[in-house]
């Protein structure tokens, strides 16, 4: 009986060990992205791409990421100078795109959010502001909106490995 009880033992430790060990062969790694003017650090199954006017495009099958740099030469005719604030900035892009979002503050973030058709699909797009010594950065994240609460999370925990 004991033998009896001591393999059932040994045999759910090791159904328990190969389940556990098999997660961990397909949890997604981290990978850097960027360059020393921006950088970040997402799951490796995302890839670098082109997108003209964008300083980085990064895009997964479900997730996509675009970093914009507006210096401080480019936004002054605009009234932003290097001491403006992640907020002045944000409330300009909003203000110059006819938005009505709210600027929102959130563990150490400033962002807003919103939802957009684009070719008969919904999108949510959680929108970053930053700041570097020369320039502020415009960090675009952006899912279906049916994904919004599967991927608002990650968005903010990406955006916080951002080193501009």
């Amino acid at each position: 009986m004991k033998k009896k009880i001591i393999l059932i033992i040994v045999l759910v430790a090791v159904f328990i060990a190969s389940f556990v060990g098999a997660s961990y062969f397909f949890k997604e790694k981290p990978k850097g992205f960027g360059d020393n003017e921006f950088s970040i650090t997402l799951p490796d199954k995302f890839s670098l791409e082109e997108l003209e006017g964008a300083k980085v495009y990064l895009e997964s099958d479900d997730a996509l990421i675009i970093a914009y740099k507006d210096t401080f030469q480019e936004l002054e005719a605009l009234g932003i100078t290097k001491d403006s604030s992640l907020n002045d900035y944000l409330e300009l892009i909003i203000k110059n795109n006819n938005y009505e979002y709210e600027v929102k503050e959130d563990d150490g973030l400033v962002y807003f959010e919103y939802e957009e058709d684009v070719d008969d699909s919904n999108y949510y797009y959680f929108v970053l502001a930053l700041k570097s010594d020369d320039a502020f950065w415009l960090v675009n994240f952006a899912c279906l909106a049916q994904d919004k609460d599967e991927f608002k999370l990650d968005f903010m925990d990406w955006a916080k490995t951002i080193e501009v």
